[in-house]
């Protein structure tokens, strides 16, 4: 990501943007991983074991979407700052 004329890497090489908002947000998915890139940090959501955690989406508050798959069953969850 450039960040204030910065060059910033997040993950390995294997890195998906999957959402950008006005406020320089990321959200996407590296080796794997969701994550969300603000502010020059990353954080990596992850589920209990054996589940995977998948972000849709983020709106210009930074507020997420996206649901946990456990194999079975797929529940919609959402992530506030």
């Amino acid at each position: 990501m450039w960040d204030r004329g910065r060059l910033t890497l997040v993950g390995g090489p294997d890195t998906t943007v999957r959402a950008i908002n006005n406020r320089g947000q990321v959200i996407g998915l590296t080796d794997g991983r969701p994550f969300r890139w603000r502010d020059g940090e990353v954080t990596y959501y992850g589920g209990a074991a054996g589940s995977q955690v998948v972000l849709l989406g983020m709106d210009e508050a930074g507020r997420l979407v996206g649901f946990v798959d456990n194999g079975t069953s797929r529940e919609l969850v959402t992530w506030a700052l």
